[in-house]
């Protein structure tokens, strides 16, 4: 059985140097200290948090497309997912259990929290015969960051092939790598609060951060990757015929 922690050994886990958004570093990860020790000493797995994760984000999409009157409920767990998203990670610091699967399915569950969001708050609109524009809007801004994360991971698994193929290294270049990373950063970092804006401030104003918060950063990686891709995988190779078996 593990040994019981404490927030301050959360805290002495962390990896020096590593730099993450402004959101992300002086809120949730502070809040999420305080809560690790909780989970690691009731004997929670880091998968098991993330598939707790999984489950929050699956509730929140459904109330919103439901266009439930639970407001209140709704932020919570809208909120619970940022902070579970570290929550797992500490606690695979804690007892070295870092795993590939565990990655995957971290950034999965997020993926599905970040990107369809809008989508289903687009759902709850049309649900309760608002403006059906504004529905249209929503999802397609889900759709179009659905395609650039598709984008991303093609561009990244052709990127592997040519070079397990080829031997090649793949010239990075900064510049564009630079610039898809301050669009994730100001996805991540913005999207925190949209979804009190909508319940706050209305409809009108949540489509206006989401445009400029998450289909402008999105539409920005989408260009950076297809940009990229063309510029690493404008290879000719050799096609495989009959003959060549």
């Amino acid at each position: 059985m593990n040994k019981k922690i404490t927030a301050l050994d959360v805290k002495r886990s962390f990896k020096k140097n590593k730099k993450e958004g402004f959101i992300i570093e002086c809120i949730i990860r502070p809040i999420g200290v305080f809560i690790t020790p909780f989970f690691y000493n009731c004997g929670f797995s880091a998968n098991a948090v993330t598939y707790l994760n999984g489950i929050v984000t699956l509730c929140t999409l459904l109330l919103l497309a439901l266009n439930s009157e639970q407001a209140i409920i709704i932020m919570i767990l809208f909120y619970i997912r940022y902070i579970l998203d570290v929550v797992d990670g500490n606690i695979s610091r804690l007892d070295n259990s870092s795993s590939y699967w565990g990655k995957f399915i971290d950034g999965l569950v997020d993926n599905v929290g970040l990107l369809l969001i809008p989508f289903a708050v687009g759902i709850g609109v049309h649900m309760k015969g608002g403006n059906i524009n504004h529905s249209i809007l929503l999802i397609s801004i889900s759709i179009i960051s659905c395609f650039t994360h598709m984008v991303r991971a093609r561009y990244s698994f052709f990127r592997e092939w040519l070079q397990s193929t080829t031997g090649n290294n793949v010239i990075k270049s900064e510049r564009l790598d630079h610039i898809e990373a301050l669009s994730l950063n100001l996805l991540v970092s913005c999207t925190f609060f949209s979804i009190a804006i909508f319940y706050t401030l209305g409809i009108k104003v949540y489509i206006l951060v989401v445009v400029l918060t998450q289909l402008l950063p999105e539409t920005i990686v989408l260009i950076v990757n297809v940009v990229k891709a063309r510029k690493t995988l404008n290879i000719y190779r050799k096609s495989v015929s009959k003959n060549d078996q």
